[in-house]
């Protein structure tokens, strides 16, 4: 007996339908699944860009702070440089006023300059003019400068401290006018040598040495007398060797002692005239006009007398 074939419904078994539903069921899970995570990576990524922002917003809180102190900062500058501009300003006005000043006390003081030249110029030629007949030499404001040796006798009283400075100028400007010498040498009115143990002897010249005797004449602290007879005695007596020509060079403002007559007699015997007519020391007088009165005389008469007697030329300094 022969079997009966299947019908055609069989190829859609229980078990392809099961494995189908299986499939949409797997599939109704994953949707689910991914249906309720969706949400918190939204929650995440959500809370993420608020803080981002809020961090973004703070910055910009700490800029707009940062530009704020700035201009504060930058508005107290520009009121310091306003200030600033007005100073310079009242101190441009204030230096063309002391400027416009000095400009006319300058004409007063090159008008004052020009008149004591001229004084000191027609006192010259007054010297001179009285000075004996003598055999022209090199000459130098009004002074011969052909010795050889130049000594220096310097009154150190207080009379003369307040020009201590100028004192030092004339001394640089009378060695200026002898820049060839064989000897130097320098003592106060008293006698008294600028460097001790030097006494009879010669200072060697050179601009070093030049350099040390203004020196050491600025810090001085001998005081003498105001009477330059021992110093001028005391450079005659112990340079007198009848062999070098020599000029000596007082500076001194007066004359407070001494006998003016005896003293001139001294000088004349140890300092006669050569067989030429010439002395072998001349003798100048530097006079600062710095003491009214008989004193000031005294010493002014000494030494033109004196100039004139021995070779010399006396000039009186108007400086102040």
């Amino acid at each position: 007996m022969k079997r009966k074939r299947r019908g055609a419904f069989a190829t859609f078994s229980l078990s392809f339908l099961d494995c189908i539903s299986c499939g949409f069921g797997a599939i109704i899970l994953l949707f689910v699944i991914f249906r309720g995570s969706h949400p918190q990576i939204l929650e995440q990524v959500e809370s993420e860009l608020e803080g981002l922002l809020k961090d973004r917003e703070n910055a910009i809180f700490e800029i707009r702070g940062d530009i704020l102190k700035t201009n504060l900062n930058l508005d107290r500058a520009l009121e310091q440089l306003s200030e600033l501009e007005d100073r310079i300003a009242q101190l441009q006005r204030l230096f063309s006023e002391v400027k416009g000043q000095y400009a006319a006390s300058d004409a007063r003081a090159r008008k004052q300059a020009d008149e004591e030249e001229s004084l000191e110029k027609a006192l010259q030629e007054l010297d001179l003019s009285r000075m004996p007949e003598q055999k022209r030499t090199e000459v130098v404001g009004g002074i011969p400068a052909d010795s050889e040796y130049v000594i220096f006798v310097i009154d150190t009283s207080g009379s003369m401290n307040q020009f201590e400075r100028l004192v030092a100028k004339k001394l640089e400007e009378t060695l200026f006018a002898f820049p060839n010498l064989k000897g130097i040498q320098i003592m106060d009115a008293d006698g008294v040598y600028l460097f001790s143990g030097t006494e009879g002897a010669w200072l060697s010249d050179s601009p070093s040495e030049r350099r040390r005797i203004l020196d050491r004449y600025l810090n001085w602290n001998k005081y003498s007398g105001s009477n330059p007879g021992p110093g001028i005695l005391t450079a005659i007596t112990d340079f007198n060797d009848g062999e070098e020509k020599i000029s000596i060079f007082v500076f001194g403002d007066e004359m407070d002692s001494g006998n003016p007559t005896e003293f001139l007699s001294i000088v004349e015997r140890n300092n006669p005239k050569l067989n030429s007519g010439d002395h072998l020391i001349r003798i100048h007088g530097i006079g600062f006009h710095t003491v009214s009165g008989p004193t000031g005389k005294n010493f002014a008469e000494l030494m033109r007398i004196l100039a004139v007697r021995n070779g010399g030329a006396f000039v009186g300094i108007t400086d102040r």
